[in-house]
């Protein structure tokens, strides 16, 4: 007990290290700091602290702290979230490729190329070589024999023709073929430095347990196959550009140019209705593998057909693809809500040691309950979703306060610890920006015309669908208070019922001036009877300006402390047992201001109390 106004403290804030490993101390700044803190960091912190000392020692896995041993524990949970991330991205890709061509822009531009090539189509008809009659045969031996080379000479530059095709055919095959090997090969490698890095990261830890780490897994990779078949199909693909090269002396290009140069040449030696007419038969080949062309396939880019295909895939197939590719979406939604839910149960197993005790002593704690709520929480949501969503661009969140409220009424009461409830979360927040509520025609929206520039909608379905703003973490409660809602005297009671009651360290503990911090009645409500339930286990030493701790703390101990600042802050003390009659005096002296003063509250005291 300390009756001065700066009486000395035991320890000071920068106290020898050794002395404080071997007592708790806590200094009035330091706990009036904690109390008054704005940021509430350092106040979780020590709570923290207290919660680590209830986890078993065989539980701790040599951490030093709860987050580095929640940490060790989620490290593999995250490292699969980030996979399913990854996978998530990449839906993400595909959805935002599809909604590009759900688009009336696209759809126009489409159909705007398919009436370039009918036009086309519709030309090329009208420019349809002239018939010719073919002529009464020259029977001279002459011309036979020039009929028979160009006849010859012709169906060799018909096959070279179908040739030549069939080699781009193939090109485009192998082309195809290389870039899907290649890329397994890459993977391969991804896979072999993903397989180094777990071998790494386990293999001593495995072999102090007498496990070997190749008896459990080993990696075999013949990547040899594939770069053997990668060396192939390059080979092929430069046999067929120098099939196709003009330049090569051998090529299939160089073979078909000498024959159409041949057939020219013995052309020029026909007689003249003759030559016209095989003009004319060259001239219709031509006509009608133009118009072959002009029709096309499928597969075949810039032609009729193909954008028929297309066309009609954006009228029966594409909005049922994009369906498909969203409801993969949420599948791998609910994979990674799954796995944050694994971090909660992370935090309850760590917690449900100090939690039981808070259970145990719940009737001690009536006026001060204290609950920890584990759960996932909604975290910097809103703001976020604004880096996004222009509030500048119609849709339902346009306007820079009308957007924020709409956004609050769609987040507020849903209950994120339910896959169900995040899901039609998701699925509301989509048709927000699908269709403008703001009136009850609800007009169709594209999301894409609501980012704000240079936002990507890809980015965005990220951001919306990994759900890196649903963190899971705990709740520390004062009744119904969160603490960053507490009062500083509020904090200070939460701290001190820590430090007494739940801090399981069994060293002695130093408080300074905890009254600084707590009214009177806070004082008898918490101090006493859990200052009582502390002693117990360990010594507890209070600094002091209210003897009355020390009275209705039933210290066995009082150091009653007195400087002289007259006489040059003479240094006095005495010391004893409450019984002690000197003792009793300084207290009675302090706590009532002499023996009469206390006989006078006393009878007053009886007289207010008949009244």
């Amino acid at each position: 007990m300390d009756n001065t106004q700066d009486g000395p403290k035991l320890l000071s804030e920068n106290s020898d290290k050794a002395l404080t490993e071997k007592v708790k101390y806590i200094p009035q700044s330091y706990l009036e700091k904690l109390c008054t803190e704005t940021d509430e960091n350092k106040f979780t912190e020590e709570l923290k602290n207290v919660i680590y000392s209830h986890v078993d020692e065989s539980e701790k896995l040599g951490k030093y702290s709860l987050d580095e041993l929640v940490d060790y524990k989620s490290e593999e949970i995250n490292n699969r979230i980030l996979q399913l991330k990854h996978k998530l991205s990449e839906i993400n890709k595909v959805i935002g490729e599809l909604e590009k061509k759900n688009t009336l822009e696209y759809s126009n531009k489409i159909k705007s190329a398919l009436k370039v090539k009918q036009e086309e189509l519709n030309a090329h008809k009208k420019n349809k070589p002239v018939k010719i009659k073919e002529p009464q045969k020259d029977d001279s031996i002459k011309q036979k024999q020039i009929n028979m080379q160009l006849a010859e000479l012709k169906v060799q530059l018909k096959e070279l023709d179908i040739d030549i095709l069939n080699n781009k055919d193939s090109k485009v095959k192998l082309a195809l073929k290389l870039a899907k090997l290649q890329k397994f090969e890459q993977s391969l490698i991804n896979f072999k430095e993903q397989f180094i890095k777990l071998e790494k990261q386990y293999k001593t830890d495995m072999a102090n347990y007498d496990i070997k780490f190749d008896k459990v897994i080993n990696l075999n990779i013949k990547n040899r196959i594939i770069e053997v078949i990668i060396e192939e199909t390059k080979k092929n693909i430069q046999t067929i550009d120098d099939n196709l090269n003009l330049k090569k002396v051998k090529s299939i290009a160089v073979k078909r140019a000498n024959i159409a140069e041949s057939i020219k040449g013995l052309q020029s030696k026909l007689d003249e209705p003759t030559r016209k007419f095989q003009d004319y038969q060259d001239k219709i080949e031509d006509w009608k593998r133009k118009e072959k062309e002009i029709n096309g396939s499928k597969q075949q880019q810039n032609s009729i057909k193909f954008y028929d295909n297309i066309i009609k895939y954006l009228e029966t197939g594409l909005l049922n693809e994009i369906e498909k590719q969203k409801k993969e979406r949420m599948k791998a939604v609910k994979s990674i809500f799954s796995e944050k839910l694994k971090i909660v149960e992370v935090f309850k197993s760590l917690y449900k040691p100090v939690t039981e005790f808070i259970s145990e002593y719940s009737g001690l704690m009536q006026n001060y309950r204290i609950n920890l709520n584990v759960s996932i929480q909604l975290d910097n949501f809103n703001d976020t979703f604004f880096n996004y969503i222009s509030r500048g661009a119609k849709g339902s969140f346009i306007g820079a306060n009308d957007g924020v409220n709409v956004l609050r009424q769609i987040t507020e009461g849903v209950n994120f610890n339910s896959v169900k409830e995040i899901l039609s979360f998701l699925n509301e927040i989509i048709e927000y920006l699908e269709k403008d509520f703001r009136n009850d025609k609800k007009e169709e929206r594209k999301i894409v015309n609501q980012l704000k520039q240079e936002i990507e909608v890809t980015d965005f379905y990220n951001f919306l669908f990994s759900l890196d703003y649903l963190t899971p973490t705990y709740k520390l409660l004062l009744g119904e208070k969160n603490i960053s809602e507490l009062s500083p005297g509020e904090r200070g009671a939460l701290l001190l019922i820590f430090y007494l009651l739940l801090d399981k360290q069994e060293k002695p503990l130093i408080i300074d001036q905890p009254e600084e911090n707590l009214d009177n009645q806070s004082v008898y409500k918490i101090l006493v009877k859990f200052i009582k339930i502390a002693k117990k286990k360990r010594q507890i030493i209070i600094v002091t300006h209210n003897p009355n701790l020390a009275v209705v703390c039933d210290a066995e101990q009082i150091i009653c402390v007195k400087i002289e600042k007259a006489n040059k802050n003479k240094f006095t003390f005495i010391s004893g047992a409450i019984e002690n009659p000197e003792i009793n005096e300084k207290i009675i002296e302090i706590l009532e201001g002499t023996f009469p003063a206390f006989d006078n509250r006393t009878d007053k005291y009886k007289i207010s109390k008949f009244k």
